[in-house]
């Protein structure tokens, strides 16, 4: 219910902040599970430190990796340093690409193409999709142009495939061969977005 209202956008700055104070000492394990999971969707108005100590080894796996998602928001050198080491070899990739979105820098993309290429199944790529649109959506940069044409060529769900091309678009380096077949897409959005750009084929790459 909680990730309900938070979507909805019901949840007010000082509603989140009373929510951070569950995450004390004196509180069950299972309302700290539920104030993490809560904050992987929206920033913790708390220091990032709070949310640091729960990756200690003391406290379970699920909220481990709730606090770890929830450092998405926060900048943080060792943060990184930890997302960049695991994408390397890890089965699970979409939590680890959640951290760079606040910790993106140019030549990720490098790693991140090696990323989408160690994986095939449906699952795992639409995941790859929702994290990796968000870290493109909030650090711009033509850069992009690899890994998305790779993940793009993957896809079979047309709500991500559209938020793809719309990243490849708004960058400027949507290629006219893909642009060719946006035209024939079975998603509307995605027909109605070649249309905005044969509009304007001065953006055209």
């Amino acid at each position: 219910m909680v990730r309900k209202y938070v979507l909805s956008g019901t949840l007010t700055k000082k509603e989140l902040k009373e929510i951070s104070k569950l995450l004390n000492e004196n509180s069950s394990e299972k309302t700290k599970s539920k104030v993490l999971s809560l904050f992987t969707i929206v920033k913790c108005p708390a220091n990032k430190s709070l949310l640091k100590q729960y990756l200690n080894k003391r406290y379970s796996s699920s909220i481990r990796d709730y606090a770890y998602e929830a450092l998405s928001f926060f900048p943080d050198n060792e943060i990184r340093r930890k997302a960049i080491e695991k994408l390397k070899t890890t089965i699970d990739p979409r939590k680890h690409l959640e951290l760079l979105k606040s910790n993106y820098k140019e030549g990720d993309s490098k790693l991140i193409l090696k990323t989408v290429n160690r994986f095939k199944d449906e699952h795992k790529i639409e995941e790859i999709a929702i994290s990796l649109c968000e870290v493109y959506e909030n650090n711009s940069t033509k850069e992009c142009k690899k890994p998305l044409l790779a993940l793009y060529l993957k896809m079979n769900c047309a709500i991500h495939r559209n938020s793809v091309l719309n990243l490849l678009h708004n960058n400027d380096v949507l290629p006219k061969s893909v642009l060719a077949e946006m035209k024939y897409d079975c998603d509307e959005d995605t027909r109605k977005l070649f249309h905005k750009i044969q509009r304007k084929a001065g953006n055209i790459r």
